[in-house]
């Protein structure tokens, strides 16, 4: 990001960007089950992997997993964590990001295992199985005619999951 200031009486300054151009194409699959998810709402992202946490993340790539699990986005070398964007409520875990090299000839490199060379990124998802439920009660009975949510977080900040309470003050959710 740059920053410029722009006043009510003076000429608009000129911003000028120096960009790379992206000549390789990183691809990846997502899997469920053993096989790729054809009905995943989901985004691939990549961000650049720096040197300290205080730094800002730059989300160099994000793309919908088409209809076949597949998704791809254009990169230039350096140190990337790519990751999977979920919605709430989804179906699977939330899976932890890869931590991956593109260099110079286009191999991309695992950098979480033992530095191998990737044809592709692969996420394998775990369903969501685990139920939670309950009753909001007051005074020992439940809460009827109450509008809201109940929200769960994953303790790492993984990943969330919402749902309704009903009119009768239950809720469910699968987690």
């Amino acid at each position: 990001p740059k920053k410029i200031r722009v006043f009510k009486d003076k000429a608009t300054p000129t911003l000028d960007f120096r960009v790379k151009e992206a000549r390789e194409t990183v691809k990846g699959a997502v899997y469920a089950a053993g096989k790729t998810s054809s009905d995943l709402n989901a985004w691939a992202y990549a961000r650049v992997a720096h040197s300290t946490e205080e730094e800002f993340d730059d989300i160099v790539a994000e793309v919908p997993i088409d209809s076949r699990g597949k998704f791809e986005f254009p990169g230039v070398p350096g140190r990337y964590f790519v990751g999977l964007w979920m919605p709430p409520s989804s179906d699977y875990v939330n899976p932890s990001e890869k931590l991956l090299e593109l260099d110079e000839t286009g191999n991309l490199i695992d950098l979480d295992s033992n530095g191998s060379i990737l044809s592709e990124i692969v996420f394998n998802l775990e369903a969501n199985d685990a139920v939670v439920s309950g009753t909001l009660k007051l005074n020992g009975a439940g809460v009827i005619g109450l509008s809201g949510e109940v929200h769960a977080a994953k303790g790492d900040g993984g990943g969330w999951q919402t749902t309704p309470i009903e009119d009768n003050g239950t809720f469910s959710m699968t987690l």
